[in-house]
């Protein structure tokens, strides 16, 4: 069940991806690397703003962070960003302080071998600049 707020979050986060949708969904495993900007309150003195927009202070007001993430990967679901949210094998995401409310969202398919030779032949790559 999704309440009223959460549908109208999902259609006003859905309108500023339409047009990262790809022509054809990720069907391999995924980075999600997320970053929620939020405005600094203007009701905070100056020294608790300037820390704020430093990192020193963080946000741990509302929204949740996982709350955020649902959202996102639900709405990136439903506009098949990928075929299901289960191909997310990762994410780096985080919410801070900022001058304005903004949201930075990116996608990273990590590549897995097709067959025995692709693993060999990456893992002797692998090998090589890895010692």
């Amino acid at each position: 069940y999704k309440d009223g707020k959460q549908k109208k979050n999902e259609i006003f986060i859905g309108h500023y991806l339409e047009k990262y949708v790809p022509e054809t969904p990720f069907e391999c495993p995924l980075l999600l690397t997320m970053m929620a900007n939020f405005v600094v309150p203007k009701s905070r003195s100056q020294w608790w703003r300037e820390a704020a927009l430093r990192g020193i202070i963080q946000h741990t007001s509302t929204p949740d962070l996982d709350n955020l993430i649902k959202n996102i990967t639900d709405v990136m679901q439903d506009m098949q960003f990928y075929r299901n949210d289960n191909q997310i094998v990762q994410i780096n995401a985080n919410k801070r302080y900022s001058l304005k409310y903004s949201w930075a969202i990116a996608l990273h398919p990590i590549n897995e071998p097709g067959s025995k030779k692709e693993y060999i032949v990456n893992n002797a790559q692998y090998n090589r600049a890895n010692p």
